[in-house]
């Protein structure tokens, strides 16, 4: 990451064109790092930013998300957000060119939009459901970019509709709502991994796979390469 983020930052693009090929959700931070890298010139200090960014991102968006849940006078919103930021391993990647903290950053974002969009959807409240289900689509979508994990979410808000649709009144309107949010959500996490590996394809010229995950037999399962990339 921390080279071909220097090399997207100087012009040169993606250089390793076979490895952004089969691992299409490496370009995403390659790009974030390089323009950070364009940005401030010192590609350490880049590094450090961006995570440190999207670190303080995440604690900050824990801190909301548990102030919702717990007395206005509690203190575990604010534990909360200092442990996140001391957690010895936060700080350790984010020192380091590793996309661990961005998808750490999408995780917390999607579930404490999840929980928004369930308590407006509960309330029947159209306009603000349907603005976190556009909200959490695109965040699910981005975040899956960045790392193949989140096409499981589809599946875990998919159950969670359908949990808020059995607690209460089962009438119409909720019915249309939670399936349009489900919908909306669907549809942006599916057209931005459409852009994503459009753009990855371009700029390495490769047909990227479908499943964006790099694994199987390209890599997972190559014995004797010990489960390791080899350009060969």
């Amino acid at each position: 990451f921390y080279d071909a983020g220097q090399k997207i930052a100087s012009g040169q693009g993606i250089t390793d064109n076979g490895l952004a090929g089969f691992f299409p959700y490496l370009a995403a931070y390659d790009y974030t790092l390089g323009f950070a890298i364009k940005v401030i010139s010192n590609p350490w200090l880049a590094t450090i930013l961006i995570n440190t960014i999207f670190d303080v991102g995440a604690a900050t968006i824990a801190y909301l998300l548990i102030k919702r849940l717990t007395k206005p006078a509690s203190i575990l919103p604010v534990v909360a957000f200092g442990v996140w930021l001391l957690n010895p391993l936060n700080i350790v990647y984010s020192v380091m060119s590793l996309p661990l903290i961005v998808v750490n950053f999408f995780i917390v974002a999607m579930i404490f939009l999840a929980y928004l969009l369930s308590e407006k959807a509960t309330a029947l409240k159209t306009t603000p459901t349907l603005v976190f289900a556009v909200l959490l689509g695109l965040t699910i979508g981005f975040g899956n970019c960045f790392r193949p994990i989140f096409t499981i979410a589809i599946l875990a808000l998919f159950l969670l509709l359908l949990y808020i649709f059995l607690i209460n009144e089962r009438t119409k309107k909720l019915l249309l709502l939670l399936g349009a949010s489900f919908l909306l959500i669907v549809a942006l996490f599916f057209g931005i991994q459409k852009l994503n590996l459009s753009f990855v394809a371009r700029e390495t010229g490769m047909t990227v796979p479908s499943n964006a995950s790099g694994w199987s037999v390209y890599v997972g399962s190559n014995w004797d390469y010990d489960g390791g990339w080899n350009q060969a």
